[in-house]
Parts: C-alpha cells; sequence; structure tokens
C-alpha cells in the first residue's frame, strides 16, 4: 500500500509523491532554507532501502497515513 504526499525537495517542489508504507523506517520533522526563505518547516521520511523524501505534509499528518 502507498501513501501520497507532496514534496518538498527543490528540483520536484510541489509534485505528488507515492511511497510504499511497509518500507519507512522513520519520519521527522526539520528546519530548512528553502529558496531564500529560511525556517522552512518539513516532513523527512527515510526508507529501509536507505532513501530520503522531504515532504510538504506536517508529521503527524505522515504519521497518520502511515497508520491508516
Amino acid at each position: 500500500m502507498f501513501i501520497t504526499l507532496t514534496n518538498a525537495s527543490l528540483l520536484y517542489k510541489g509534485t505528488s509523491l507515492a511511497i510504499k508504507k511497509d518500507i519507512i523506517i522513520s519520519v521527522f520533522e526539520e528546519t530548512i532554507s528553502d529558496e531564500g526563505e529560511d525556517n522552512v518547516k518539513v516532513t523527512s521520511l527515510f526508507s529501509s532501502t536507505g532513501n530520503l523524501w522531504t515532504v510538504e505534509e506536517s508529521f503527524e499528518e505522515v504519521v497518520r497515513l502511515l497508520n491508516s
């Protein structure tokens, strides 16, 4: 099963991103500088395959989607 999120990475900002739920091993919030804007809050997901995704959804929303 997949969850659909909104990409927050510079090259793909605002595009849809589908991630397989069963490979996510860590979810955390971080603050980044993005396109000259400081202190942008994003949520990052780390997978068992070594991938890292940064998304616009809140930490709480990502955890809710993973638990549903």
